[in-house]
């Protein structure tokens, strides 16, 4: 089987024979089997298993504990002395954004402003549990501060592993 003419295509492609030229895009230089360089430079980066694992790990974790938020709110407002309501409120944010990070993962070439909305997420948490912590906002108990601390500083390591990521995918 022969490939499109010369004409319908504008590189070459190693699947030339198996793909018919669109007249449509043939029309503007481009075959249906190429990508549009300034679409590729703009919205996806090269993957990196860092980036990946990054973010996957992030969506993992910050839905597992907010699905834990929704499911046992009374007995960890005993332990974190922080309010059942704020616990649920907190959880479904989680879980959503926890589903939200896993679809951004799932690319095979991450969008690239999706990543960095993502980061900027994880810092506006990480400075909001502090606030939180140092102003003493909803009562913790000893507990619960040390929870919430201890929740932005792993926060914080995901935003450094996704930046980094991030980075390497660049280069």
């Amino acid at each position: 089987m022969r490939g499109p003419p010369k004409r319908f295509t504008r590189w070459p492609h190693y699947l030339r024979g198996n793909r018919r030229a669109s007249p449509a895009l043939a029309a503007f230089g481009w075959s249906t089997t190429d990508r549009s360089p300034l679409t590729a430079l703009a919205t996806s980066i090269r993957t990196t298993s860092l980036l990946h694992f990054a973010l996957r790990l992030d969506a993992v974790v910050t839905a597992a504990v907010g699905v834990a938020y929704l499911a046992a709110p009374g007995p960890l407002e005993d332990l974190l002395g922080v309010p059942s309501s704020a616990l649920l409120a907190v959880g479904a944010f989680m879980v959503a954004y926890g589903a939200v990070v896993w679809l951004v993962a799932r690319a095979q070439t991450p969008n690239r402003l999706a990543v960095r909305i993502v980061i900027g997420g994880n810092v506006v948490w990480v400075l909001d549990s502090l606030a939180v912590a140092a102003l003493d906002w909803g009562s913790p108990s000893t507990a619960g501060t040390v929870w919430i601390v201890l929740q932005a500083l792993t926060v914080a390591a995901f935003a450094a592993l996704q930046t980094s990521g991030l980075r390497r995918a660049r280069a």
